[in-house]
């Protein structure tokens, strides 16, 4: 397994240096920072010094501009949050999965195929914007006191990590031979984009379509779907799509009444 660690519009260098940190503590080193604010945080004095030893790992990270550009190339995405959403029917709400259950299920796909797993960390103040958990296969929730849930950034880093080597060392060998690569994200994007068109041509309700996109986004990425489960799905599509199209013909030269309707 791959991990790759994401903050994502961090304010203060010193977390970021403890994120570093904590990176090297628990052996990983993939690290990317969305738009931090300090200008280069990677020689920043407060930085250097909370990192470390893990000097390396800061100096190494990349910076870049949006989460997609964080997460390209990945095969699961996590979201991390303190809250449980705005209400349930924003679907952000369900599933949530604890680290130990987030563990689990990484160990499983690791299992089948590996790939890299991002996990984002939001802002300081914020956290992660609604839209942004939405580009998540999973979303984590540290349990915390309901006094104060909200953790210091580099202390909800470790708690995730910790759970996470354990995955690594438990499946990091494991695959089975011939295993499946799961898909990219960049694939399953386009997944969901053909859906999107398709709930389009078949007048799916507009006030229901995106909250069925992103239950349809939790489940696929729950499942650890491998690159050819991806093009499989989407030739299901194409075939509805074909089978529409044929019916739309055939109802124009007046062999069917209303589409859909054979007589």
């Amino acid at each position: 397994m791959q991990l790759r660690t994401v903050l994502v519009e961090p304010k203060l260098e010193e977390n970021i240096g403890a994120v570093a940190r904590v990176l090297k503590n628990f052996g990983f080193s993939e690290f990317f920072l969305v738009n931090p604010a300090p200008t280069n945080p990677r020689a920043g004095e407060k930085a250097v010094a909370v990192a470390s030893h893990a000097h390396d790992v800061l100096t190494g990270c990349e910076v870049v501009g949006t989460v997609q550009e964080a997460v390209a190339g990945s095969a699961a995405v996590v979201g991390t949050t303190s809250k449980h959403g705005v209400s349930p029917n924003k679907h952000l709400r369900t599933p949530f999965f604890s680290p130990r259950e987030l563990r689990e299920k990484v160990e499983g796909l690791v299992a089948g195929g590996g790939g890299v797993l991002s996990v984002l960390f939001g802002r300081e103040d914020t956290g992660l914007r609604n839209e942004e958990l939405g580009l998540c296969d999973f979303v984590v929730c540290i349990p915390t006191s309901p006094d104060y849930p909200a953790m210091n950034l580099s202390h909800a880093v470790a708690v995730l990590l910790y759970e996470l080597s354990w995955a690594r060392e438990r499946g990091g060998e494991v695959s089975p031979a011939g295993a499946s690569e799961l898909a990219t994200t960049a694939a399953k994007e386009q997944l969901f984009a053909h859906a999107r068109s398709f709930f389009d041509e078949i007048g799916y309700k507009e006030h229901k379509k995106e909250k069925t996109l992103l239950l349809l986004r939790r489940i696929l990425g729950r499942a650890g779907l491998t690159a050819r489960e991806v093009q499989t799905l989407r030739g299901i599509l194409r075939k509805a799509e074909w089978k529409i199209g044929e019916v739309g013909e055939v109802g124009e030269v007046g062999e069917v009444g209303e589409v859909g309707e054979v007589r």
